[in-house]
């Protein structure tokens, strides 16, 4: 006997949706602190995707967050919490009930969902300063490239292109090696 959907089937407005699996704990928040663009981010991906909260937290611990991020917008279709990990830790993405080709994942921990690497879209983990002026830009920054995903048959080729470009983004500002488009070669990017 196969294991039951985390989910239920989409009803209404989300039928059809592709969807969008959101980290809370520095992904979303850090501690009671909204991560900055919070509220812009969920506006602009409501209506393009199903959105799925999925926590290792307890519902205990998080209910009261999730419930205070979602009243402004009501963009939460469906919240998962630590009960539907596995081992404790591991996010099931594929025990979802969706379908794998139209499911991306946000998580500042991309090895949370280490059984369904393809989906996932790791972010910067967000720790507040504590006073409420953070400069931290990363949701907004996903917003163009979710926005555009959502118009996909096919996530996965995009989300590997997409963490490839980073990769090399972020090896490349640093000095260290980056390899070139042809040949295999590598090249150092000079230093300024």
């Amino acid at each position: 006997m196969g294991q039951e959907n985390l989910l239920p089937p989409q009803v209404g407005a989300q039928v059809g949706r592709p969807t969008l699996v959101l980290d809370l704990d520095n992904t979303l928040i850090d501690g009671s602190v909204s991560r900055p663009g919070l509220d812009q981010f969920l506006h602009a991906v409501k209506d393009l995707y199903e959105v799925v909260l999925f926590t290792a937290g307890t519902r205990e611990c998080a209910e009261k967050i999730v419930d205070e991020i979602d009243r402004k917008h009501g963009s939460i279709a469906h919240r998962l919490y630590g009960d539907s990990c596995v081992d404790f830790v591991i996010k099931p993405a594929a025990l979802l009930g969706r379908d794998m080709k139209r499911v991306v994942v946000v998580d500042d921990k991309p090895e949370m969902f280490k059984k369904n690497v393809e989906n996932a879209l790791p972010i910067k983990p967000f720790f507040s300063k504590g006073n409420g002026d953070d400069e931290d830009e990363e949701l907004l920054k996903l917003i163009p490239f979710l926005t555009l995903l959502a118009k996909m048959n096919d996530f996965r080729a995009a989300i590997f292109e997409w963490k490839k470009q980073k990769t090399q983004k972020s090896s490349s500002s640093d000095g260290t090696a980056v390899p070139k488009k042809k040949g295999g070669a590598t090249t150092k990017k000079k230093s300024r």
